[in-house]
């Protein structure tokens, strides 16, 4: 039991430690800045607190998925894409993330303790994909 708390708290902080920083930075709170930033503690808590999660754990299905997800509006509820899409693939944003986030990691060389503060932009771009654009404001004729 012992063994089994220590492994899975200390797993458990490096992610929520990672979260701290990233928020703490203002990166924003939007859908793709979720997704990001949830792929980056599951990596920081995978790679520093030698612990994989299943829902880190991405195939080359949430692979092929990866345009899609980070094209939808950033107004996108996450939270269903963090429990289960909507084809209900379990964990199917934390896969995405962790995806684009090991891209970017292997295309920069930087580790998720690194790239912490780093734009979502700056990480998607890193990752071989492009940002959404924020459509303009819609004008209002004044």
């Amino acid at each position: 039991v012992r063994k089994t708390i220590e492994r899975e708290l200390r797993a458990s902080l490096f992610h929520a430690f990672h979260h701290l920083v990233r928020n703490n930075a203002r990166v924003g709170r939007g859908f793709r800045d979720t997704i990001v930033s949830e792929g980056m503690a599951i990596a920081f808590e995978r790679d520093f607190g030698r612990v994989a999660r299943p829902w880190g754990a991405y195939s080359e299905a949430d692979q092929a998925r990866t345009r899609e997800v980070l094209e939808m509006p950033d107004d996108t509820t996450w939270g269903v894409w963090l429990k289960s899409d909507r084809r209900s693939r379990r964990w199917a944003g934390q896969r995405v993330g962790t995806f684009v986030v090991d891209k970017a990691s292997q295309a920069s060389r930087l580790n998720a303790a690194q790239m912490v503060t780093m734009s979502t932009e700056d990480v998607i771009r890193l990752a071989g994909f492009e940002p959404a654009v924020a459509e303009p404001p819609a004008h209002t004729g004044q």
